[in-house]
């Protein structure tokens, strides 16, 4: 009878490692970091590039294809944010708030243009953000950092805004590099209370 016993206590052993490790495969594959479409033609595209960052998890990427999108985004979450074209993929703000708003640090955003909001994108109390290669043109203020360090603003336009193109708020430790600020009512690039950063 011992013999029995430690026979079928050996097989529910084997059975539930076997089970564990099906799981633990499971779970990290459930995690791969994937790439979310917007405004494409095919099957599990979305519409709205909100939509997109909402049922994304970190690491993805939102990949907005050429178009106009009139909506206002909050990024809340670490993902890649990339355009498919700068001159051709528009987020649209109609006029009123702020068109992209970050919130999560590790944000990359790149290949928009992002017109006609009070602020075209706002980093607020974030870090180690990369903000390259768009055209923020045609707002309030073009690109608007608060309380934020760490985060880099690199070969963007900021042109035609009715008040500053580039604007620092309590913010410190931030690389300002490249950037075309042209062309706006009040400054190019303007800081009040911030220090430390590096203006190329």
């Amino acid at each position: 009878m011992k013999g029995r016993f430690r026979t079928i206590g050996m097989v529910s052993l084997v059975v539930f490692m076997g089970l564990v490790g099906f799981i633990t495969f499971e779970t990290e594959e459930a995690s791969a970091q994937v790439t979310l479409y917007v405004g494409g033609t095919g099957g599990g595209n979305y519409s709205k590039i909100q939509d997109a960052i909402n049922a994304s998890d970190v690491g993805d990427t939102v990949y907005v294809y050429n178009g106009t999108y009139y909506e206002n985004i909050e990024v809340n979450r670490t993902i890649n944010l990339t355009g498919e074209h700068m001159s051709n993929t528009t987020i649209d703000g109609i006029g009123a708030g702020e068109v992209v708003l970050v919130v999560s640090s590790w944000v990359n955003i790149t290949g928009f243009t992002i017109a006609n909001g009070t602020v075209g994108i706002h980093v607020s109390s974030t870090s180690n953000n990369n903000i390259t290669d768009n055209n923020a043109s045609n707002n309030g203020y073009g690109i608007v950092l608060s309380s934020a360090s760490n985060n880099n603003i690199t070969d963007n336009n900021v042109t035609y805004c009715d008040f500053d193109g580039i604007s620092l708020q309590s913010s410190w430790s931030n690389n300002i590099i490249g950037n075309n600020a042209s062309n706006n009512s009040h400054s190019g690039i303007y800081l009040t209370t911030s220090d430390d950063n590096d203006i190329i």
